[in-house]
C-alpha cells in the first residue's frame, strides 16, 4: 500500500504515558517511604505503617549495638579495676623497697661494727688474751652482715625490677581503658 500525504503512520496509546507516571509517582513514593523510615532509624524511631519485619529488624540492631555499647563500657571498668590493682601492687612495692633499703643501710652498719670488733679481737687473740670462740663468733658476724647485704642488694634488684613491671601494666591498661573508653563513646546514643 502507498502512503499519502495525511495518511496516519503511526498511532501512540494515550494510556502508556499516563502508565508510565503513573508508575514513575508510586516509585518516588516508595522512594521516599525508604528515606523516612531509614531517618527515623537513625534516630532509634520507628515509622507508622512501617512493616513488621522493618520493625524486628530495627528492634534487632538496636539491641546489637545497645551489647556493643555495653561491652565496651564493661571493658573499660574491668581496665579501671586492672589500673587500680596494679597501682596498689606498685605501691606495696615501693613500700618494700623502702624497707629493703633500710635494711641494706642497717647491715652495712652492722658491717662495719662485726669488721671493727673482729679487728680488735684479732689483735687479742694473738696475745690469747680472749678466747678463740668469741673471735670466731666475730669472723660469723662479718659473715653475716655480708651476706645480709648481699640478700638487700638482691631484693632492692627484684623489687626496682617488679615497680618497673607494674609501671608497664598500669600503662598498658590506660591504653586500653582509652581505647574502651573511645569504643563506648563512639557508640553513645548521639
Amino acid at each position: 500500500s502507498v502512503v499519502k500525504k495525511g495518511d496516519v503512520l503511526v498511532e501512540i496509546d494515550p494510556g502508556a504515558n499516563e502508565t508510565n507516571v503513573t508508575s514513575l509517582e508510586k516509585d518516588a513514593q516508595k522512594i521516599q517511604e525508604n528515606v523516612n523510615r531509614l531517618e527515623a532509624e537513625s534516630r532509634g524511631q520507628t515509622v507508622a505503617g512501617g512493616s513488621p519485619i522493618q520493625d524486628q529488624l530495627l528492634n534487632a540492631r538496636q539491641r546489637e549495638f545497645a551489647e556493643k555499647q555495653a561491652g565496651a563500657v564493661a571493658e573499660a571498668n574491668r581496665q579501671i579495676a586492672t589500673i587500680n590493682e596494679a597501682q596498689t601492687r606498685l605501691e606495696r612495692y615501693q613500700e618494700n623497697l623502702a624497707n629493703a633499703q633500710t635494711t641494706l643501710q642497717n647491715a652495712k652498719a652492722n658491717l662495719v661494727t662485726a669488721q671493727e670488733r673482729e679487728k680488735s679481737l684479732r689483735t687479742l687473740i694473738v696475745s690469747n688474751a680472749v678466747p678463740r670462740l668469741d673471735y670466731l663468733n666475730a669472723v660469723d658476724q662479718v659473715t653475716n652482715a655480708k651476706n645480709q647485704i648481699n640478700d638487700a642488694e638482691d631484693k632492692i634488684t627484684s623489687l626496682a625490677k617488679e615497680g618497673e613491671a607494674q609501671q608497664d601494666r598500669i600503662r598498658q591498661s590506660q591504653q586500653a581503658y582509652e581505647s574502651a573508653k573511645s569504643t563506648a563513646q563512639g557508640l553513645a546514643p548521639q
